[in-house]
């Protein structure tokens, strides 16, 4: 079908066949499918092909001669792929959302692993909707996956791709919870008590000692 002749085997017959298509052998993006021809029908032709990632069928009845069929045949096949373009729904490394770190004051960008492509109609593109927690906690490496994201086209999720972090997520150190667990006021409090609590350990331990020097 989609071959300009075949070789058949037949015994030890071989047999060339022509494709009567000669559409196949003059234009590389058809792919077939059928020609015929009858006294009230005319010259007939169900065609095929591919191109900017989309695959069409043509049928053409009534004409009057195999170049008339071809003729037509080949601008139904070109109007056909020209309906379509291939449009990119996701880049890698490109920022599609941003999530929070958990005891610091930045987010961390979102993207996806790898390049997407989807064939669409001339005019219309896909579009890319995440879905990821909105606040992350390190330590985290770049390139986890941290939530989904949709492709969305004509209103339908055609595929579903991970979302993954950017940029490390960096991990808080005990003080810095303590201080964004507590906040400003609290954890000035606490180190104040801290440090006369160690402030009145020491006085203690002077005058344990200024005791036991005075009774000897």
């Amino acid at each position: 079908v989609d071959r300009a002749r075949a070789e058949l085997r037949s015994g030890s017959r071989n047999r060339v066949v022509n494709n009567r298509n000669d559409l196949i052998a003059r234009y590389p993006f058809v792919t077939g499918v059928k020609t015929g021809r009858t006294r009230r029908a005319g010259y007939l032709l169900v065609g095929s092909a591919e191109g900017r990632g989309a695959k069409v069928v043509s049928v053409v009845m009534g004409d009057p001669s195999e170049a008339a069929r071809d003729a037509d045949s080949l601008a139904l096949l070109r109007y056909g792929i020209d309906q379509f373009r291939r449009r990119p729904a996701a880049v890698a490394g490109r920022t599609y959302a941003e999530a929070g770190v958990k005891y610091f004051d930045r987010d961390v960008p979102l993207t996806v692993p790898d390049d997407v492509s989807l064939t669409v109609r001339r005019g219309e593109r896909p579009a890319l909707e995440p879905d990821a927690v909105p606040e992350l906690e390190g330590p985290m490496r770049a390139g986890e996956r941290v939530g989904t994201a949709r492709v969305v086209y004509r209103r339908k999720t055609v595929e579903r791709l991970p979302l993954v972090t950017a940029a490390e997520v960096p991990e808080a150190s005990a003080p810095r919870k303590l201080f964004e667990t507590l906040g400003l006021p609290l954890t000035s409090l606490l180190i104040m008590a801290i440090l006369a609590a160690g402030a009145l350990a020491v006085l203690r331990a002077c005058a344990v000692r200024k005791d036991a020097t005075g009774s000897r």
